[in-house]
Protein backbone atom coordinates (compact mmCIF):
# COMPACT_ATOMS: atom_id res chain seq x y z
CA UNK A 1 0.00 0.00 0.00
CA UNK A 2 1.36 3.12 -0.60
CA UNK A 3 -0.84 5.83 1.20
CA UNK A 4 2.33 6.78 3.05
CA UNK A 5 4.06 8.15 0.76
CA UNK A 6 1.65 10.74 -0.85
CA UNK A 7 0.58 13.78 1.01
CA UNK A 8 -2.71 14.10 1.93
CA UNK A 9 -3.69 16.62 -1.01
CA UNK A 10 -2.41 14.36 -3.45
CA UNK A 11 -4.51 11.29 -1.83
CA UNK A 12 -7.55 13.27 -1.99
CA UNK A 13 -7.10 14.18 -5.71
CA UNK A 14 -6.31 10.67 -6.45
CA UNK A 15 -9.85 9.12 -4.58
CA UNK A 16 -11.39 12.07 -6.64
CA UNK A 17 -9.96 11.01 -10.27
CA UNK A 18 -11.07 7.26 -8.57
CA UNK A 19 -14.65 8.25 -8.52
CA UNK A 20 -14.03 6.98 -4.40
CA UNK A 21 -14.58 3.62 -6.42
CA UNK A 22 -11.76 0.47 -6.38
CA UNK A 23 -10.99 0.04 -9.64
CA UNK A 24 -10.65 -3.99 -9.05
CA UNK A 25 -13.70 -4.97 -7.87
CA UNK A 26 -16.15 -1.36 -8.13
CA UNK A 27 -17.06 -1.05 -4.43
CA UNK A 28 -17.79 2.61 -3.59
CA UNK A 29 -15.77 3.70 -0.90
CA UNK A 30 -17.57 6.90 -0.67
CA UNK A 31 -18.44 6.60 3.03
CA UNK A 32 -15.55 4.21 3.98
CA UNK A 33 -12.67 5.72 3.98
CA UNK A 34 -11.03 2.78 6.32
CA UNK A 35 -11.43 0.99 3.19
CA UNK A 36 -9.49 3.33 0.82
CA UNK A 37 -5.95 2.17 -0.62
CA UNK A 38 -3.81 3.58 -3.44
CA UNK A 39 -2.27 1.17 -5.16
CA UNK A 40 0.85 1.11 -7.53
CA UNK A 41 -0.60 -0.53 -11.26
CA UNK A 42 2.98 -1.94 -11.80
CA UNK A 43 4.71 -2.97 -8.36
CA UNK A 44 7.60 -0.78 -7.33
CA UNK A 45 9.71 -3.73 -6.50
CA UNK A 46 9.28 -4.61 -10.21
CA UNK A 47 10.27 -0.54 -11.12
CA UNK A 48 6.91 1.06 -10.95
CA UNK A 49 7.07 4.97 -10.47
CA UNK A 50 5.04 7.33 -7.93
CA UNK A 51 3.72 8.65 -10.70
CA UNK A 52 -0.12 9.31 -11.34
CA UNK A 53 -0.10 7.57 -14.49
CA UNK A 54 1.16 4.37 -12.03
CA UNK A 55 -1.24 4.77 -8.86
CA UNK A 56 -4.53 3.86 -8.46
CA UNK A 57 -7.59 3.87 -5.80
CA UNK A 58 -8.81 0.46 -4.83
CA UNK A 59 -9.84 -0.73 -1.85
CA UNK A 60 -7.65 -2.32 0.89
CA UNK A 61 -8.62 -5.86 0.53
CA UNK A 62 -7.78 -5.87 -3.66
CA UNK A 63 -4.80 -3.92 -2.57
CA UNK A 64 -3.81 -6.67 0.06
CA UNK A 65 -4.82 -9.91 -2.74
CA UNK A 66 -3.20 -7.98 -5.37
CA UNK A 67 0.49 -7.55 -3.49
CA UNK A 68 3.26 -7.63 -5.61
CA UNK A 69 1.60 -8.98 -8.82
CA UNK A 70 1.32 -7.62 -12.23
CA UNK A 71 -1.88 -6.63 -13.59
CA UNK A 72 -1.95 -9.44 -15.54
CA UNK A 73 -1.41 -12.17 -13.17
CA UNK A 74 -4.04 -9.94 -10.49
CA UNK A 75 -6.63 -10.10 -13.28
CA UNK A 76 -6.43 -14.23 -13.35
CA UNK A 77 -6.62 -14.36 -10.05
CA UNK A 78 -9.47 -12.70 -9.53
CA UNK A 79 -11.14 -14.45 -12.08
CA UNK A 80 -10.37 -17.61 -10.78
CA UNK A 81 -11.59 -16.26 -7.14
CA UNK A 82 -14.60 -14.43 -8.04
CA UNK A 83 -17.50 -16.21 -10.25
CA UNK A 84 -18.03 -13.97 -13.52
CA UNK A 85 -15.18 -11.61 -12.75
CA UNK A 86 -14.20 -9.85 -16.10
CA UNK A 87 -10.59 -9.09 -16.19
CA UNK A 88 -10.43 -7.56 -19.35
CA UNK A 89 -13.22 -4.65 -17.74
CA UNK A 90 -10.79 -4.87 -15.27
CA UNK A 91 -7.51 -3.59 -17.30
CA UNK A 92 -9.99 -0.96 -19.27
CA UNK A 93 -11.17 0.50 -15.86
CA UNK A 94 -7.76 1.05 -15.10
CA UNK A 95 -6.31 2.06 -17.96
CA UNK A 96 -9.24 4.64 -17.96
CA UNK A 97 -8.72 5.89 -14.46
CA UNK A 98 -4.53 6.25 -15.44
CA UNK A 99 -5.27 8.37 -18.48
CA UNK A 100 -7.82 10.69 -16.41
CA UNK A 101 -6.17 13.85 -15.97
CA UNK A 102 -5.85 14.36 -11.51
CA UNK A 103 -8.51 16.93 -10.42
CA UNK A 104 -7.61 20.15 -8.71
CA UNK A 105 -8.55 20.60 -5.18
CA UNK A 106 -10.57 23.80 -4.85
CA UNK A 107 -8.58 27.02 -3.26
CA UNK A 108 -8.50 26.95 0.59
CA UNK A 109 -8.25 22.77 0.75
CA UNK A 110 -5.18 21.93 3.36
CA UNK A 111 -3.40 19.16 3.74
Amino acid sequence: MCNHIFADSTRERFKRRGNFQCVYCLDDLTKQPERQSLDHVIPQHKGGSNQPNNVVLCCISCNSRKNGKSLKQFGYYMEIKIHGYDRLAMHRRVRNQLRRKMPVLEQGWND
